[in-house]
């Protein structure tokens, strides 16, 4: 028997095509995915939460007057709640702890502040020096005190390449 040249119409020749190429590209797309997914690093994987809530605050004087106390009695604990307004972005420090800092002030963009400088309504920046600055709480009279008093020590966070992960060491 002589088989005569088969003749194939331009649809059947192209499904095979078509669906075979298809199937490749998500054979690949897999591949690629698995191993990107299996390659990364295991503390990659999830980013950590951040609070966007504001602070709420709390009368502590009526607290403490529903809880039966005298109300005069109350010393606001300011330092614990700073320490969440104030957020330090860069420092440039020289020797003499003399220089200049970015704080941001309850999650406004970072403003520069030199030594001496006034920070937010009730704080002084007091000193910097590397990766670090010193604020100081203002006194009765409105002034900061000239030793001592209320200090709030704002740190830099290391850079997340710098924090031991991929073998470097901080500085």
């Amino acid at each position: 028997m002589i088989m005569r040249h088969m003749h194939l119409s331009a649809p059947t020749v192209w499904l095979p095509r078509l669906s075979t190429f298809v199937l490749a590209a998500l054979a690949a797309g897999s591949a690629v995915f698995w191993a990107l997914h299996l390659s990364a690093p295991a503390g990659s994987a999830a980013l950590p939460a951040v609070d966007t809530q504001p602070a709420v605050l709390t009368d502590t004087a009526a607290v403490v007057r529903a809880l039966g106390g005298a109300a005069a009695s109350v010393s606001v604990a300011s330092p614990v709640l700073a320490s969440s307004r104030f957020v330090l972005a860069g420092v440039i420090a020289g020797q003499s702890q003399h220089g200049a800092s970015l704080i941001s002030v309850d999650g406004k963009p970072p403003k520069p502040y030199v030594v001496g400088a006034r920070v937010g309504e009730e704080w002084v920046l007091r000193s910097v020096q590397p990766r670090r600055a010193v604020l100081v709480h203002l006194d009765a009279t409105g002034q900061p005190p000239a030793t001592g008093g209320t200090e709030l020590v704002l740190e830099m966070p290391l850079p997340s390449a710098l924090n031991g992960k991929n073998g470097l060491r901080p500085p």
